[in-house]
């Protein structure tokens, strides 16, 4: 009895692996089968951007574009291999913008890419989790279709494809005096008129071109300023270290830009606060004052007050390629090439990520030498920076 009793177990176990096999091929094929026609919606996406892309005018046509649950992100990018923080802008006021059209899926790490073409401008669009997405939470509440459904806009416009969604903007009215090979930065006035806002933006564009790689390529720096105000939350939150001043005041920057129609129209966005500081702090008796800031590497946005506002403007933007100040705010790290990784404020520890720059003399991101580093300040992009900037501007220069 005991052998039938084995052999009806081992019978059963022998099943069960042979089900377990069986179900697992037919899930690959399923889910194979299922990325197939998605990448096949993708392929019909990348065929009509690169169709606009050859036509000339005021060229533009609209499209009914859907995104299942198993999409993480479909973006442009200069960089595909730069994706890490992609996902973050889906469904958000942020633009992306590259030659290459990308399409991540959830249960994979990379981005599949295909080369455009011409440079597009779009939105991130793709599927979040149920929870955070409140189309797919419907759809799956009711019993329909996990899709998300959008409706965009591809229009040509000066030899770039500019991808709008859910309205259709005639770009002929908006009158831009930009070449797309250029490199752009947009002045937006916050809470109030600066005064000659005209110099100012002046100054910002021959610094950077002067200052940096782009000194050396063939592309000119355009300022070109947002014509309305930009009303964002007091600044003293900043000083009083309030994330929620911080982020609102960079969602509404964008959200700025984005409804006066600039998109991506532009490689960085300097906001002007008026007055000599942005915010001040009181710290065991003494006053400390914040003139600018940034967002951080990836995020194309600074601030940056009226006082000595050539300097800061151009110090914060470097910022936006993910350089470091030398003098505090970061820390010795044998992990990075530098030999040295952020962790900000000013603090004198390593971090988490590694910095492209080292302190050194003559440096623009030594504004203070807090952790005796032995850099020094001088309205410059040191050896180690400039190289750093001379990777980030090869597009312009090529």
């Amino acid at each position: 009895m005991s052998d039938e009793i084995l052999s009806l177990i081992g019978s059963f176990i022998i099943g069960l692996l042979f089900f377990t096999m069986a179900y697992k091929l037919i899930m690959t094929n399923i889910k194979q089968s299922q990325n197939d026609a998605v990448l096949h919606d993708f392929q019909n996406l990348y065929d009509e951007i690169n169709y606009v892309c050859g036509q000339t005018g005021n060229y533009g046509l609209g499209l009914n574009y859907e995104i299942p649950s198993s999409v993480k992100l479909v973006y442009a990018t200069e960089d595909p291999e730069d994706f890490e923080t992609a996902s973050d802008f889906v469904d958000t006021i942020f633009y992306s913008k590259g030659n290459n059209l990308c399409i991540v899926f959830k249960d994979e790490t990379k981005p599949r890419c295909r080369k455009l073409d011409c440079d597009v401008i779009m939105p991130y669009m793709g599927s979040l989790d149920f929870q955070d997405d409140f189309q797919l939470l419907v759809n799956k509440i009711l019993g329909k279709k996990l899709v998300k459904k959008y409706n965009i806009y591809i229009q040509n416009y000066a030899d770039k494809v500019i991808v709008s969604k859910d309205r259709y903007v005639d770009f002929s009215q908006m009158n831009f005096d930009l070449n797309f090979n250029d490199y752009v930065i947009l002045v937006i006035q916050l809470n109030g008129e600066i005064d000659n806002i005209e110099q100012k933006m002046n100054d910002i564009g021959f610094y950077w071109k002067e200052k940096t790689p782009l000194k050396s390529c063939d592309a000119n720096v355009k300022v070109v300023k947002l014509p309305n105000l930009c009303l964002v939350p007091n600044q003293d939150g900043i000083c009083n270290g309030d994330a929620t001043t911080y982020y609102e005041t960079i969602y509404k920057i964008m959200e700025c830009a984005s409804e006066s129609n600039y998109f991506g129209i532009y490689d960085r966005i300097v906001g002007f606060v008026r007055g000599d500081k942005v915010c001040e702090i009181n710290v065991d008796g003494t006053v400390y004052s914040v003139n600018g800031y940034s967002f951080g590497y990836g995020m194309p946005v600074v601030v940056a007050s009226e006082v000595n506002y050539a300097e800061i403007s151009i110090h914060e933007l470097g910022h936006t390629y993910g350089l470091c100040d030398e003098g505090y705010g970061s820390g010795p790290d044998t992990r990075c090439e530098s030999g040295y990784s952020m962790s900000g404020g000013s603090s004198c520890d390593a971090g988490d990520v590694c910095c492209p720059n080292k302190p050194e003399e003559n440096s623009i991101y030594c504004t203070s030498d807090i952790c005796e580093r032995g850099c020094s300040y001088s309205f410059n992009f040191a050896p180690s920076s400039y190289k750093h900037l001379e990777e980030n501007f090869k597009k312009y220069c090529d």
